[in-house]
């Protein structure tokens, strides 16, 4: 991931992130983990990850509604958004 931020296509993503890790608040904080999650799907060596739900909750993808339970196993994929209301901009600078 270091790589991406350090190259030259993003070198402006980078001095945004030095900024923010030298704040100490929830705001920067939110927005450090929006460049970490939008490193790892650009620069991804794999195409997602297994995760184990934590706490019953409910998503909404595609038009349809999954109500998870602690202990389900989701993938998460990191290589291509679905909503397309979440351009590469929003997610790391919304």
């Amino acid at each position: 991931m270091l790589d991406l931020f350090l190259s030259e296509q993003y070198k402006d993503d980078w001095a945004q992130i030095v900024k923010l890790a030298e704040k100490d608040d929830a705001p920067a904080r939110e927005k450090l983990r929006r460049y970490a999650m939008e490193g790892c799907r650009i620069s991804t060596q794999s195409f997602g990850l297994f995760r184990s739900v934590s706490k019953a909750t409910r998503i909404t993808e595609a038009g349809k509604t999954y109500d998870l339970k602690p202990g389900d196993e989701i993938f998460v994929n990191l290589v291509s958004p679905q909503d397309s209301n979440y351009p590469r901009s929003e997610v790391m600078h919304g």
